[in-house]
């Protein structure tokens, strides 16, 4: 099944406790994906910390975090509670005062071609 990008969706509002119906699965992806931030699993944040985006639950999570609008996340899908997930987690962040920006490759892609002949 082929979705259309929906263009006019919006963020939905942030909320600290779980959004979805207890025991179902959305429920426990959306608890799993804030034990994975808590422990500083390696599926979402590397050393520094760093977000890991090399998967596509960690960037439904990162989205969320962001509040980016979710023009390519479903709806009652895992996804979904991943998003909801990170809106949660940046919640209790800035209750904390805590941050974890995102990674550019700017700097890197600069060191790896300083010394590339022209």
């Amino acid at each position: 099944m082929i979705q259309a990008l929906n263009s006019k969706v919006t963020v939905p509002k942030p909320s600290r406790r779980n959004p979805f119906t207890e025991g179902g699965n959305a429920a426990r992806q959306f608890d799993h994906m804030l034990r994975l931030y808590a422990e500083g699993h390696r599926d979402l944040l590397r050393l520094g910390p760093v977000r890991c985006m090399g998967n596509n639950m960690a960037v439904a999570f990162w989205r969320g975090y962001d509040s980016i609008p979710p023009h390519t996340i479903p709806k009652n899908t895992p996804l979904w509670a991943c998003y909801r997930a990170g809106q949660t987690q940046r919640l209790l962040d800035d209750e904390q005062d805590r941050y974890v920006p995102p990674r550019t490759n700017s700097i890197v892609q600069v060191e790896a071609h300083a010394g590339a002949p022209r």
